[in-house]
């Protein structure tokens, strides 16, 4: 696919000098700290010669990209054995993600254990603003700047995690009619088509709003559609 340079940036600064208007100034700093920080992950897991970052079919590639689901239930696991033992968490707490980490270096897999943990340091980072997104520590605004951030360095496969994120987030109501308009929130996904060129990836993020039931499938019956 061919990449633009993203939502408009003048665009995008409009929008979050109007949320900074009516946003705590703590809570705005600290959603811009952790875009920024975001950021600077992807560049620090950048793949090799500008590539495009892309979902691939190897079963190796999926189980890195599975790993952070994986310390998530681990932790959650050990904060349960932990207050069934009367233990405080603080106390009983492990440092899951430096273990796993650490484990794929030392195993080296085939020469390449250093850029397998940058796969799975990625896919955690994303794993956390997706968290984040749908806990509402994030507003649409700052998560449509790290999708921005995204498509920018070319990270298709994170954008279009962040995106189906946004929607699924936002709140929807089935239409009333032929002429009912789609939420503004859906320009996000027009957007990330518009901007990445990627069609595929259009179809696909529809596809799992209306299989799971988070879009009204009766959208497809009107005009914008």
């Amino acid at each position: 696919p061919t990449f633009s340079s993203g939502p408009s940036q003048y665009q995008l600064k409009q929008q979050l000098k109007q949320v900074k208007t009516t946003m705590p100034a703590v809570k705005y700093a600290m959603s811009m700290h952790v875009c920024e920080s975001y950021q600077a992950l992807l560049r620090a897991t950048e793949e090799p010669s500008g590539r495009d970052s892309k979902p691939t079919k190897s079963l190796l590639s999926m189980c890195l990209r599975a790993m952070p689901a994986h310390i998530k239930q681990e932790q959650e696991m050990d904060d349960i054995e932990a207050k069934a033992a009367g233990m405080k968490l603080i106390t009983a707490a492990r440092n899951l993600s430096s273990e796993m980490y650490s484990d794929i270096r030392d195993r080296d897999l085939g020469g390449h254990g250093g850029e397998h943990v940058k796969t799975i340091l990625r896919a955690h980072g994303t794993a956390i603003m997706r968290d984040a997104v749908e806990s509402g520590l994030l507003c649409q605004e700052f998560a449509t700047l790290s999708i921005m951030h995204c498509i920018r360095m070319r990270c298709k496969l994170e954008a279009e995690i962040l995106v189906v994120t946004v929607l699924s987030k936002a709140p929807w109501n089935a239409p009333t009619s032929f002429q009912s308009r789609l939420p503004s929130v859906f320009s996000v996904l027009e957007d990330f088509r518009s901007y990445t060129g990627s069609t595929s990836a259009y179809f696909r993020v529809l596809k799992d709003m209306f299989s799971r039931e988070r879009m009204p499938i009766q959208w497809l019956t009107t005009k914008d559609f």
